[in-house]
């Protein structure tokens, strides 16, 4: 087996063990959970790449494969993208504190992927990622599994205003809670509990 073909395997190896798979449409790419599952796994992915001797079995002379450098390459890389997709994703419209949040960690990975790929290019997807997502407050919401979750919840708010005679009143009423119950802001106006007087 060729130094190649070692570290294919190498990398099939953890891919298997998160229960990775690849997709028979979009060419082969990792496509929904599967992103999501690399980026929760992306320290066993790394390890892989770590330095490892392997025994040539035509010459019997030992290779060594992969690299330290590879390993935290690869770890710096899939962190940043696993920190973003954990507010990126949210289906709500994002606090004050998650948007400069997300901006930080946005325009670090702007700056830290061209340094350390000099030979890539930043994708359309990553440019807007990068410039354009945090004008909006919500990236989830656009997406298609924030459409159904907000979906799901319109469903179950759209059943308990059924009552209303009118279509048009039971929708306002509907769309009403539902921003409501998305809207960080809400948090301001829940009552606090009273401190007891002595």
């Amino acid at each position: 087996m060729t130094v190649l073909g070692i570290s294919l395997v190498l990398l099939i190896m953890p891919i298997t063990r998160l229960q990775v798979r690849r997709q028979r449409y979009h060419g082969g790419a990792f496509v929904g959970n599967d992103c999501i599952r690399i980026l929760d796994g992306r320290e066993i992915i790394a390890k892989v790449l770590k330095p490892q001797q392997f025994l040539s079995l035509h010459n019997n002379q030992q290779h060594i494969i992969g690299s330290d450098t590879q390993s935290q390459l690869a770890l710096g890389l899939l962190a940043r993208l696993h920190d973003l997709h954990n507010i990126y994703s949210a289906a709500r419209p994002l606090c004050d504190h998650e948007i400069s949040s997300f901006c930080y960690n946005a325009y670090e990975y702007g700056h830290w992927y061209p340094i350390n790929f000099p030979t890539h290019r930043i994708t359309p997807k990553m440019h807007v990622m990068i410039y354009h997502m945090p004008k909006y407050r919500t990236i989830g919401m656009f997406s298609e599994q924030g459409g159904e979750a907000i979906h799901t919840v319109f469903n179950k708010l759209d059943r308990q205003y059924v009552y209303m005679g009118s279509d048009v009143k039971r929708l306002e009423s509907t769309m009403q809670r539902c921003i409501r119950l998305h809207d960080p802001s809400i948090l301001d106006l829940v009552r606090r509990p009273r401190s007891k007087q002595k």
